[in-house]
């Protein structure tokens, strides 16, 4: 079975790849999801069977503070049917960043991790790409540190033996495009003088 999520206020489909089921809205818990939340990552299941759906919210269409986007976490022992124990990120008390875009993944040895878009507070700089790591228990979270990846949208695999992939799209560079990037000591370092760019998005306008 493989769970999904959705945005819109949130929905989460169940199913075997062949056949999925209607989405349905996600429960959150009182007082119910803020003004633009946004659900950024597929659900991972934990290595205990339970659901962890990260989320981060941007802000409400009447807000007038500068944007500063802040994430945490939900968790569901009931495949989906529930949500509940909020966890809030590290990365949601910086003062001086905001992180977005991170797609959560489970690694070999059962932590999580996600590469994060970093940002000033209200989205006029870019840094570059950050990477934390979660307990198996998606409870513990590290603050963000950063890759030397200069990128926005990101996917990260754990290849084992301390290898890991990111995947990363360059959107403001002289050579735009879609990056594949290699790290041997567990995110540490990344190689990006032998980086791969999968696509070229030279003279597109969004991709």
């Amino acid at each position: 079975m493989l769970p999904a999520a959705m945005t819109d206020r949130g929905a989460v489909s169940v199913s075997p790849l062949s056949k999925w089921t209607a989405p349905r809205p996600i429960a959150f818990p009182p007082p119910g999801p803020e003004p633009g939340i946004d659900l950024p990552s597929p659900i991972v299941e934990l290595a205990d069977g339970r659901w962890f759906l990260p989320c981060v919210v941007w802000k409400g269409a009447d807000d007038p503070a500068p944007l500063h986007i802040k994430g945490y976490g939900l968790f569901s022992s009931d495949r989906g049917q529930t949500w509940g124990d909020r966890t809030t990120f590290p990365s949601a008390a910086d003062t001086e960043k905001m992180y977005s875009h991170g797609r959560y993944i489970r690694m070999k040895d059962n932590r999580l991790c996600a590469l994060q878009w970093a940002q000033a507070i209200g989205g006029q700089t870019n840094f570059d790409l950050h990477i934390e790591f979660g307990d198996p228990t998606a409870s513990q979270w590290t603050s963000p540190r950063p890759t030397g990846l200069a990128g926005q949208s990101s996917w990260i695999n754990d290849l084992g033996g301390g290898m890991m992939i990111a995947i990363y799209t360059r959107r403001s560079a002289r050579r735009p495009g879609i990056y594949a990037a290699l790290s041997d000591d567990e995110g540490k370092t990344w190689d990006t003088d032998n980086q791969l760019r999968l696509w070229d998005a030279t003279g597109r306008e969004f991709f």
